[in-house]
Protein backbone atom coordinates (compact mmCIF):
# COMPACT_ATOMS: atom_id res chain seq x y z
CA UNK A 1 0.00 0.00 0.00
CA UNK A 2 1.64 3.23 -1.08
CA UNK A 3 -0.82 5.82 0.24
CA UNK A 4 -2.89 5.73 3.41
CA UNK A 5 -6.61 5.23 2.88
CA UNK A 6 -9.11 7.82 3.96
CA UNK A 7 -12.51 7.11 5.41
CA UNK A 8 -14.04 8.29 2.14
CA UNK A 9 -11.90 5.82 0.18
CA UNK A 10 -12.77 2.97 2.56
CA UNK A 11 -16.49 3.72 2.26
CA UNK A 12 -16.22 3.97 -1.53
CA UNK A 13 -14.72 0.48 -1.67
CA UNK A 14 -17.81 -1.07 -0.04
CA UNK A 15 -19.23 -3.73 -2.31
CA UNK A 16 -16.29 -3.40 -4.71
CA UNK A 17 -13.53 -5.20 -2.85
CA UNK A 18 -12.89 -6.94 0.43
CA UNK A 19 -10.78 -5.09 2.94
CA UNK A 20 -8.44 -6.61 5.50
CA UNK A 21 -7.99 -5.54 9.10
CA UNK A 22 -5.68 -7.02 11.72
CA UNK A 23 -5.41 -6.35 15.45
CA UNK A 24 -1.85 -5.39 16.38
CA UNK A 25 -0.17 -5.27 19.76
CA UNK A 26 3.03 -3.43 18.89
CA UNK A 27 5.06 -1.60 16.24
CA UNK A 28 6.64 -4.79 14.89
CA UNK A 29 3.24 -6.31 14.13
CA UNK A 30 2.08 -3.02 12.59
CA UNK A 31 5.14 -2.92 10.30
CA UNK A 32 4.56 -6.52 9.25
CA UNK A 33 0.93 -5.74 8.41
CA UNK A 34 1.93 -2.77 6.30
CA UNK A 35 4.55 -4.85 4.48
CA UNK A 36 1.89 -7.50 3.80
CA UNK A 37 -0.51 -4.94 2.33
CA UNK A 38 -3.14 -5.10 5.10
CA UNK A 39 -5.66 -2.29 4.57
CA UNK A 40 -6.37 -1.42 8.20
CA UNK A 41 -4.95 -2.16 11.62
CA UNK A 42 -6.56 -1.77 15.02
CA UNK A 43 -5.14 -1.60 18.51
CA UNK A 44 -6.25 -0.39 21.90
CA UNK A 45 -5.29 2.79 23.65
CA UNK A 46 -3.00 1.04 26.13
CA UNK A 47 -0.67 0.06 23.30
CA UNK A 48 2.02 2.46 22.13
CA UNK A 49 -0.22 4.07 19.50
CA UNK A 50 2.44 6.58 18.46
CA UNK A 51 4.98 3.81 17.75
CA UNK A 52 2.38 1.71 15.93
CA UNK A 53 1.39 4.66 13.75
CA UNK A 54 5.03 5.42 12.98
CA UNK A 55 5.73 1.78 12.06
CA UNK A 56 2.82 1.66 9.60
CA UNK A 57 2.47 5.22 8.28
CA UNK A 58 0.50 4.16 5.20
CA UNK A 59 -1.97 1.83 6.93
CA UNK A 60 -5.28 3.08 8.33
CA UNK A 61 -5.12 2.83 12.15
CA UNK A 62 -8.08 2.55 14.52
CA UNK A 63 -7.39 2.86 18.25
CA UNK A 64 -9.92 1.48 20.69
CA UNK A 65 -10.92 3.13 23.93
CA UNK A 66 -10.93 0.84 26.97
CA UNK A 67 -14.38 -0.03 28.30
CA UNK A 68 -15.13 1.14 31.82
CA UNK A 69 -12.56 3.92 31.93
CA UNK A 70 -14.64 6.82 30.57
CA UNK A 71 -17.92 7.81 32.21
CA UNK A 72 -19.15 10.38 29.70
CA UNK A 73 -18.69 11.81 26.24
CA UNK A 74 -16.33 14.58 27.33
CA UNK A 75 -13.87 12.08 28.78
CA UNK A 76 -14.13 9.88 25.68
CA UNK A 77 -13.60 12.87 23.38
CA UNK A 78 -10.56 14.01 25.35
CA UNK A 79 -8.99 10.55 25.11
CA UNK A 80 -9.86 10.32 21.41
CA UNK A 81 -8.16 13.61 20.60
CA UNK A 82 -5.02 12.31 22.33
CA UNK A 83 -5.12 9.09 20.31
CA UNK A 84 -5.59 11.02 17.07
CA UNK A 85 -2.65 13.26 18.01
CA UNK A 86 -0.61 10.06 18.49
CA UNK A 87 -1.51 8.93 14.96
CA UNK A 88 -4.86 7.12 15.09
CA UNK A 89 -7.06 7.69 12.04
CA UNK A 90 -10.26 6.54 13.76
CA UNK A 91 -11.49 5.60 17.21
CA UNK A 92 -13.45 2.56 18.41
CA UNK A 93 -15.76 3.62 21.24
CA UNK A 94 -17.30 0.95 23.52
CA UNK A 95 -19.70 3.45 25.10
CA UNK A 96 -23.33 4.15 24.19
CA UNK A 97 -24.50 5.20 20.75
CA UNK A 98 -25.27 8.59 22.32
CA UNK A 99 -21.57 9.07 23.08
CA UNK A 100 -20.64 7.87 19.58
CA UNK A 101 -23.03 10.45 18.11
CA UNK A 102 -21.56 13.14 20.36
CA UNK A 103 -18.06 12.27 19.16
CA UNK A 104 -19.21 12.34 15.54
CA UNK A 105 -20.65 15.83 16.00
CA UNK A 106 -17.16 16.93 17.11
CA UNK A 107 -15.60 15.53 13.94
CA UNK A 108 -13.97 12.48 15.53
CA UNK A 109 -13.95 9.53 13.12
CA UNK A 110 -15.56 6.96 15.40
CA UNK A 111 -17.15 3.56 15.27
CA UNK A 112 -19.34 1.95 17.88
CA UNK A 113 -20.72 -1.52 18.35
CA UNK A 114 -24.19 -2.90 17.77
CA UNK A 115 -25.06 -6.35 18.97
CA UNK A 116 -23.69 -8.75 21.52
CA UNK A 117 -20.75 -7.36 23.44
CA UNK A 118 -19.23 -9.92 25.84
CA UNK A 119 -18.68 -7.47 28.70
CA UNK A 120 -22.40 -6.58 28.59
CA UNK A 121 -23.64 -10.16 28.83
CA UNK A 122 -25.64 -9.48 31.99
CA UNK A 123 -28.19 -7.64 29.80
CA UNK A 124 -28.78 -10.49 27.39
CA UNK A 125 -27.09 -13.60 28.70
CA UNK A 126 -24.90 -15.41 26.25
CA UNK A 127 -21.67 -17.27 26.41
CA UNK A 128 -21.03 -20.76 25.10
CA UNK A 129 -23.84 -20.78 22.53
CA UNK A 130 -23.22 -17.18 21.60
CA UNK A 131 -25.78 -14.49 20.92
CA UNK A 132 -26.41 -13.23 17.45
CA UNK A 133 -28.19 -9.96 16.95
CA UNK A 134 -29.87 -10.14 13.60
CA UNK A 135 -26.85 -10.69 11.39
CA UNK A 136 -28.41 -13.74 9.74
CA UNK A 137 -32.03 -12.69 10.11
CA UNK A 138 -34.07 -9.84 8.76
CA UNK A 139 -31.93 -7.55 6.56
CA UNK A 140 -33.26 -4.55 8.49
CA UNK A 141 -31.39 -5.82 11.53
CA UNK A 142 -28.06 -5.58 9.71
CA UNK A 143 -27.99 -1.81 9.98
CA UNK A 144 -27.97 0.65 12.81
CA UNK A 145 -31.58 1.58 11.99
CA UNK A 146 -32.77 -1.22 14.26
CA UNK A 147 -30.62 -0.37 17.27
CA UNK A 148 -33.37 0.76 19.63
CA UNK A 149 -35.16 -2.57 19.41
CA UNK A 150 -32.08 -4.77 19.32
CA UNK A 151 -32.78 -6.40 22.69
CA UNK A 152 -36.16 -7.62 21.43
CA UNK A 153 -34.56 -9.04 18.30
CA UNK A 154 -31.87 -11.12 19.97
CA UNK A 155 -31.99 -14.86 19.61
CA UNK A 156 -29.84 -17.67 20.81
CA UNK A 157 -28.34 -20.20 18.45
CA UNK A 158 -26.79 -20.33 15.03
CA UNK A 159 -29.62 -19.54 12.61
CA UNK A 160 -32.14 -16.79 12.23
CA UNK A 161 -35.36 -16.93 14.27
CA UNK A 162 -37.34 -19.94 13.15
CA UNK A 163 -34.21 -21.85 12.10
CA UNK A 164 -33.41 -23.45 15.42
CA UNK A 165 -32.84 -20.22 17.34
CA UNK A 166 -35.15 -19.32 20.18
Amino acid sequence: MSEKSTIAALLASKGKRKLTQVYVHNAQEAAACEAAGIDMIVTWERSDVKAIAAAAPNTFLTAGLVYGVYVNGDEAKRASYGLMKAGADAIYCPLSMGVVEEMTREGIPVQGHIGYIPFRKSWLGGGAGGWEVGWRGDPALRSSDGVSGSRRRCHRGRGSPGEGGS
